[in-house]
């Protein structure tokens, strides 16, 4: 029975993250519960049932502990941080050099007609791009212009 349990407590403190180190807290303090508890059992009352209390208690406490010590969120920001990061970068390969050419407020008008955005006014503006759009395996498409069209009520 010893023989396990020190083999999963041995293998629990290879930590790598953080659930590992709370996990290897908690087990360590369940197991050093569970001997206080065997060895300070009254002659008179079943050892077991000590162990296991000790343990349970001390197991409760330093898993409640351990939440606290091995806060994700630091490392949580980081990684939202540098995946942000990452997107822009991503953003700004994917779309390349895009230039301001025209920009106005009210009805856009394209070379087919009149255009509104669901029947109200808004801001438009019209980018010249020079970029390649891959569509299935055998398929390339090159883009020259962009147009951003938003309501007036929102940000432009």
């Amino acid at each position: 029975m010893l023989r396990p349990a020190l083999l999963l407590l041995f293998f629990l403190s290879a930590c790598a993250t953080n659930n590992q180190k709370r996990l290897t807290l908690a087990a360590a303090s369940f197991a050093g519960g569970t001997a206080i508890g065997a060895a300070s059992a009254p002659a008179d009352e079943r050892k077991e049932l000590h162990a296991v209390y000790w343990g349970a208690l001390l197991g409760l406490g330093a898993a409640v502990a351990g939440n606290y010590l091995f806060n994700d969120e630091t490392e949580l920001a980081m990684l939202n941080k540098e995946n942000q990061r990452l997107k822009a970068e991503l953003d700004l390969i994917q779309t390349g050099n895009k230039i301001l050419v025209d920009q106005g407020k009210g009805k856009f008008k394209n070379p087919v007609g009149e255009t509104e955005l669901q029947g109200k006014k808004a801001h438009w503006k019209i980018y010249q791009l020079d970029r390649w759009t891959k569509e299935g395996p055998n398929r390339l498409y090159h883009q020259d212009k962009m147009i951003e069209i938003t309501p007036l009520g929102e940000a432009p």
